[in-house]
C-alpha cells in the first residue's frame, strides 16, 4: 500500500492506494503465449491481473536509446472491454503501428509493456512484458522505401529506375521500359535473395515456390504481363500490389485477384498469411496503366 497525503479545499486529506501492480504476456492470434514476433504480423497483448482502472498504458518498439511508442493512453480506454469482463487483450499489428523507414536500420528490437506508476510516470516503471520482433520478409521493408519513385517525362531519365534494370540481363538505360519485373528483382537483391535476373514479368512463373494464396510479400504475376509485391487486401476484396511501373511509378495499387497467374515466395522463407488491410478506392490495374 502506499499513502497519498495532499490538500483538498484548504484542509489536508490522506488516502491509500494499491501498489501499481499488473502481469501480461504476448500471443499470436490465436491465444497462444509467443516468445518471439515478426514485422508484419498481429500480436494480442494479454492482461492476466491489474489493479487500478486509470493507469497509464504503454507499448513500444525498443533498441537501447530508441524507442517508437505504438499506443500511450489509459487501461481503460485501450481494453473497454475488459473491464466489462469480456476481453482481456489488445492486438498490435506491427505493419500499421510505426514508420517503417524509422526502423529499417534497426537490430534486436523488442516489443514491450509497460504502466505508469498511477501518477503519470514511467521512469521508475519495470518493463512488464517484452519480446523480440524479426523480420522475416526483408523484401518489403525496401519496396515500400521506394514507394514514390516515378519516371521523368521527356528526354531524361529516373536514374533509380535505370538502376533496377541493372540487376536484370536486360540493362536496360530508359525509364519508358517497362520495369515491373526489374524493380522485383532489385527489391529482392537489395536483401541477398537471387531473383530471376530477366525484366520480363512472366520470368516469374516458375520463381522459387508456388503459392495456393496470396501471402504478405508474395509476387504477384498478373495475367496481363505485369508483376509485383502482394502488400495486402482491400475492403472491396481486390489485393493490394506493391510494385513498379503501375501508373508509371511505385504505388500500392488495388488489383483484382482474378487477374493473378501464379503467387510465388521466395524459396527458404515462410509465408505470412495475415495481410494488412487496405481501404483505396480507384480502378484496377490493367495493361494500360503498367505499360
Amino acid at each position: 500500500m502506499v499513502k497519498v497525503i495532499g490538500l483538498y479545499k484548504d484542509s489536508e486529506k490522506s488516502a491509500t492506494l494499491n501498489k501499481v501492480h499488473l502481469k501480461a504476456y504476448w500471443a499470436d492470434e490465436d491465444g497462444n503465449k509467443i516468445d518471439k514476433g515478426y514485422f508484419g504480423s498481429t500480436v494480442r497483448l494479454y492482461i492476466e491481473e491489474y489493479w487500478a482502472y486509470n493507469v497509464l498504458l504503454k507499448i513500444f518498439l525498443k533498441q537501447e536509446d530508441f524507442e517508437e511508442v505504438i499506443f500511450l493512453d489509459m487501461l481503460k480506454n485501450i481494453i473497454p472491454a475488459y473491464f466489462f469482463q469480456m476481453q482481456n487483450y489488445l492486438e498490435v499489428c506491427l505493419k500499421q503501428s510505426y514508420d517503417y523507414k524509422s526502423l529499417l536500420s534497426q537490430k534486436e528490437i523488442k516489443l514491450c509493456c509497460g504502466i505508469s506508476n498511477g501518477f503519470g510516470y514511467f521512469q521508475e516503471t519495470p518493463i512488464i512484458a517484452s519480446m523480440p520482433i524479426i523480420n522475416k520478409i526483408p523484401w518489403m521493408d525496401i519496396a515500400i522505401g521506394e514507394l514514390g519513385v516515378q519516371e521523368v517525362r521527356g528526354k531524361k531519365h529516373n536514374e533509380r529506375i535505370i538502376e533496377y534494370h541493372s540487376v536484370t540481363n536486360s540493362n536496360f538505360d530508359k525509364d519508358e521500359i517497362p520495369w515491373c519485373s526489374s524493380f522485383v528483382n532489385w527489391c529482392l537483391y537489395q536483401v541477398g535473395i537471387v531473383g530471376t535476373n530477366n525484366a520480363l514479368a512472366y520470368s516469374w512463373l516458375h520463381y522459387g515456390i508456388e503459392l495456393n494464396k496470396p501471402a504478405y510479400g508474395a509476387i504477384a504475376i498478373m495475367n496481363y504481363s505485369h508483376v509485383g509485391f502482394v502488400a495486402g487486401i482491400n475492403d472491396d476484396h481486390r489485393i493490394i500490389l506493391l510494385g513498379g511501373n503501375q501508373g508509371d511509378a511505385v504505388t500500392l495499387s488495388p488489383n483484382s485477384s482474378k487477374l493473378v497467374k501464379s503467387y510465388r515466395y521466395p524459396i527458404g522463407f515462410t509465408p505470412d498469411y495475415n495481410l494488412p488491410k487496405y481501404h483505396l478506392k480507384g480502378r484496377s490495374l490493367d495493361v494500360s496503366s503498367t505499360r
